[in-house]
């Protein structure tokens, strides 16, 4: 009995066309879900290893040094280190045309790039300089006291 309904129900021949749209729906459907968990694998790589201008830490001191053509820079990093240098490096590029002496305190404005805010106060100290802005990232603009 129900061999005879669904026999009735059921196209008798199927044809060409209906067969290669029902097999191409099927890849297009089984392509998209495939695609969709690359695109979720890509996006988690980029959130792990995401594209990063550390420059960007340093934007905004141009401001307070018109006029000043060479500066001091310290960081209690390693330089020879590659995310110490690549910081170094990208804050010349944004203060650029003010270049960066990373062996010498002797200038009257020096950047301070600290692992801790400590580090920083400890070496102003030290050198006799004062703050005059710290931005949100903790980098250090100081003015060494006359």
């Amino acid at each position: 009995m129900t061999a005879a309904i669904l026999k009735n129900r059921l196209p008798q021949r199927f044809s060409f066309q209906s067969v290669f749209a029902l097999l191409t729906i099927i890849l297009i459907l089984l392509n998209l879900i495939i695609q969709g968990k690359e695109i979720s694998e890509l996006k988690e790589k980029r959130k792990e290893k995401g594209y990063h201008f550390l420059g960007e830490h340093y934007a905004g001191l141009e401001h307070y040094l018109k006029g000043v053509q060479v500066m001091g820079y310290y960081t209690d990093g390693n330089l020879s280190e590659k995310l110490s240098s690549a910081k170094f490096a990208q804050a010349q590029l944004t203060l650029s045309p003010i270049i960066l002496d990373p062996d010498s305190l002797d200038y009257e404005f020096i950047i301070l790039d600290c692992a801790s805010p400590k580090n920083a106060v400890d070496k102003m100290k030290e050198i006799k300089a004062v703050p005059v802005v710290i931005n949100q990232v903790g980098i250090i603009l100081a003015k060494k006291s006359k």
